[in-house]
Parts: C-alpha cells; structure tokens; sequence
C-alpha cells in the first residue's frame, strides 16, 4: 500500500459454499451464488439461503460447464432486488 493511501475494511458477509450449502450436489459449484448473496446483503438486501436461492436461480442463472452467469445475476439484482443501475459504478468512483 502507498503511504498516501488509507486501508478500507468493508463489513461483508461472508457465506462458504462448502459450509453454507447443504445441498452436497451444489457445494462444488455454488460459488458464484455465495459471492452474489454477499453482495446482495451488504448492498442491505434480505436474501434467502443459500441452497434456496440455487433452487429459484439455478434455472435461469446457471449453465452446466461454465457455472453462474454474470449477465442473469445482474438481472437478479436488478428486478428482483432493486438494485438497477448500481453494478456500473466503479469502486474507485464510490466515496466511503
């Protein structure tokens, strides 16, 4: 880090795809909906759990053999968390 720079420790929730998940057939693969779920929550959304949230997403938002798709999460956050707009804003443009 530089000496002009400040570190900055954001309070996220933190969710293991190989605690969290329940369901042994996701655990390998759920890592994409646990980052989503971390972020959703920290953004202050009340979400389900995990193993709930692979059964409702799963159909639309994940691809056999190339795991959790970017472009239907963001769906996801945006229609069916409120959240539209805000993934395009970036980090360093975000005033802590």
């Amino acid at each position: 880090m530089c000496m002009n720079q400040k570190e900055i420790v954001l309070k996220v929730p933190y969710y293991s795809q190989h605690i969290d998940v329940k369901d042994s057939v996701w655990r390998d693969r759920a890592c994409g909906i646990a980052c989503f779920k971390m972020a959703l929550e920290y953004a202050g959304k009340k979400t389900p759990s995990l193993d709930e949230m692979i059964s409702i997403y799963s159909l639309t938002a994940y691809q056999e053999g190339v795991g959790w798709r970017h472009a239907p999460l963001l769906g996801i956050a945006m229609n069916d968390y409120n959240l539209a707009g805000s993934y395009r804003k970036e980090y360093r443009d975000i005033s802590f």
